[in-house]
């Protein structure tokens, strides 16, 4: 009998791990959907801190060279201040418009 009652809880324990795994296992070319949001997310996350910090660089160094217009900076300035602009983690591109960076994937603002 209680060998009858193990395979039985064995069994729903067993079906349990089998029909929730299927949410978590996945491929690394293919990982599974709710993975796969968590990854996008992070990326966008992450995006959003590069710009955050390419967006102070650019007002430190407006207040350090006395610039007002934000127009008036470019890359090479900023670039030879000693910037180095990092990599988007989802691919896109970072630009500097008006004294602000955008990334063509997370900026609201397109070019």
């Amino acid at each position: 009998m209680r060998l009858i009652v193990l395979l039985i809880v064995v069994g729903v324990i067993g079906y349990l791990v089998y029909t929730g795994a299927g949410d978590f296992v996945g491929t690394k070319s293919n990982p599974p959907a709710k993975a796969q949001a968590q990854i996008d997310k992070t990326k966008e996350l992450a995006c959003r801190q590069n710009l955050k910090m390419l967006n102070d660089f650019v007002k430190t160094y407006m207040s350090t060279h006395g610039i007002d217009d934000p127009a008036d900076v470019t890359i090479e300035q900023l670039k030879e201040y000693g910037l180095q602009i990092p990599e988007c983690p989802a691919g896109g591109e970072y630009y500097l418009e008006d004294g602000k960076f955008y990334c063509t994937i997370h900026s609201e603002h397109k070019y």
